[in-house]
This record gives structure tokens, C-alpha cells and sequence, in this order.
């Protein structure tokens, strides 16, 4: 038991390694082209999502803003209790009033100007992909949706918590989450399993996005 932990740890370090150097790979190649860039992230609840988008922007030093983060702001606001369904409620009614205003108060939120590269986590409308490429990039904006099978999908939800899991085929009955199932990927530049470590997907990832660059 002892070995194998051993070499699971070793197997991880070996992972982080890796994707290290496809971090450098990838950063050595994007400086060559000086336009920035944004990187769109989508995906189903418990897709690890968040993850990949936070792994991207630490290693490569670019900003980071989340639709999540900032709806949870409005909430605190609003004084709305902060849970999945009401965040995703005031979302929906925030769209609904204008995914324009929606969009360039996210960026606002995010403290981001014209000329710097952007992650932008939870995508979860086409609408949206749309508007952030007329604000920021129209042909640099990549949309990354990351892909997970459902059962593996709801293994990790239920790590969060029984509440979550329990709600989640109200949640996912929800419009956004049925056009997020059905259509969002359809306009994705890259589609990216996470079923392995998620330091893996992100190598995996980079090297796509690379490809994309050049």
C-alpha cells in the first residue's frame, strides 16, 4: 500500500512536470504573437471547469474573471441568499435585462482594458460568446467547453455535498442548462475531456490552444 502511494505521488509530481513544460512550450509560443487573447471557458455543473480555468491562469500569469463570481457579488448586493438555484436565477433575470450590460460589467468586474489577454470561466450562453467577442477580440476569443461523462460528472458533484446532488435534475431542467447540454459546445474551438487529472487536461489542453495560435 506504502509503494503505491508512493508511486501515485510519483506519477502526480511527474504529471505537474509535464505540464510545466507545455506551459513554457506554450508561453514561449504565444509571446511570438503579441495580440492577446481571451480564452472562453464552458461546461456542465461538476465539469471541473473552475479548475482548468484557475490551473491557466496561474501558470500563465493571465487574468482570471468568473460569470459565477461576479453574480454571486450582485446576490450579496441584493441580499439574496447565495445557492445554486438563486444564483442561477439571477443570472438568467441578468441576461434577460441585456447581455450586453451583463457582459461589460463582468469585464468591469474584472478590472480588464483593451489589450490584455483574459480567462473568462462559466460560459454557459451563447448569446454571451457572442457579445464578449464584439467587446474584446472578435477573431482572438477561443471557446474551450470542457467535456465529462455524466456518471463521473455526478460522482464528483456528490463530493460537494448531498444538498447539491439533490438538486441537480431541478437545476439542470433549468433553459440555460438545457441550451448549455444541447447547443453550447456546437461553438466551441476546442472540446476537452477532464476525466484524467486536471493537470493532464490542461497539457492537453495548451497544446491544442497552441495549435490554434499558431
Amino acid at each position: 500500500l506504502i509503494v503505491s502511494t508512493v508511486c501515485d505521488h510519483c506519477k502526480d509530481v511527474l504529471s505537474r512536470i509535464q505540464v510545466r513544460q507545455a506551459f513554457e512550450n506554450f508561453w514561449s509560443g504565444f509571446m511570438k504573437n503579441i495580440n492577446p487573447i481571451v480564452i472562453a471557458i464552458g461546461g456542465k455543473i461538476g465539469s471541473g471547469k473552475t479548475t482548468i480555468a484557475n490551473i491557466l491562469s496561474k501558470e500563465l500569469n493571465i487574468k482570471l474573471v468568473s460569470f459565477g463570481d461576479y453574480v454571486r457579488k450582485v446576490a450579496k448586493e441584493l441580499n439574496i441568499e447565495d445557492n445554486r438555484k438563486n444564483i442561477q436565477k439571477l443570472g438568467n433575470d441578468l441576461i434577460d435585462n441585456g447581455v450586453k450590460e451583463f457582459c461589460t460589467n463582468v469585464l468591469k468586474f474584472a478590472n480588464w482594458t483593451y489589450g490584455q489577454s483574459l480567462i473568462v470561466e462559466g460560459v454557459r450562453h451563447k448569446e454571451v460568446l457572442s457579445i464578449l467577442k464584439q467587446l474584446t477580440y472578435q477573431d482572438r476569443l477561443l471557446f474551450v467547453f470542457v467535456s465529462l461523462r455524466d456518471e463521473i460528472r455526478k460522482q464528483r458533484i456528490m463530493k460537494r455535498g448531498k444538498d447539491l446532488i439533490n438538486d441537480l435534475h431541478d437545476i439542470e431542467q433549468d433553459s440555460t442548462e438545457i441550451q448549455l447540454h444541447q447547443d453550447l459546445s456546437a461553438y466551441a474551438d476546442i472540446i476537452i475531456n477532464n476525466e484524467d487529472d486536471p493537470y493532464k487536461t490542461v497539457k492537453e489542453l495548451l497544446i491544442k490552444l497552441k495549435e490554434k495560435l499558431e
